[in-house]
């Protein structure tokens, strides 16, 4: 048996797809993203919960304020992200290209090491929502 809340933070950020993408995508283009975090436990905590909700949404929304939100999220080797960097402007480098699938994979591993601390509790998985769909795409740990 194990118990889980969802956690939902939204955030604002450009993109584009390369590596040989030659759709829309290659141009690019802001999002609206909404991220859910799936927080697990097997055991309720004290107070007959997972996890206080505020407690963990603020340690994940102030890391997304700080490093994703008005940013542009890149793959390693756009020239674009490159030169937006050197100005000094927000910017997340991927390895990939910055779709929702490594959004999530790379919110899943960067909320494991943020709620460490709390060993209670672990990430079941991360969805990414672009701008108004309702389309999920979701990574979900071993």
């Amino acid at each position: 048996m194990s118990f889980s809340i969802e956690i939902k933070i939204r955030f604002r950020a450009a993109h584009r797809l390369v590596k040989g993408y030659k759709g829309k995508c290659n141009n690019i283009h802001g999002e609206a993203f909404t991220v859910i975090f799936i927080i697990g436990t097997k055991q309720l905590n004290e107070y007959d919960m997972v996890v206080d909700f505020g407690e963990v949404k603020n340690t994940l929304k102030l890391w997304i304020d700080d490093n994703l939100d008005h940013a542009y999220l890149y793959c390693k080797g756009d020239e674009i992200g490159k030169y937006l960097k050197n100005l000094k402007l927000r910017t997340y480098e991927f390895n990939n290209n910055a779709t929702a699938e490594i959004i999530a994979c790379e919110l899943y591993k960067i909320a494991t090491i943020l709620i460490k601390d709390n060993k209670s509790i672990f990430i079941k998985k991360v969805g990414i929502i672009e701008s108004f769909d309702d389309n999920i795409a979701w990574y979900e740990g071993d």
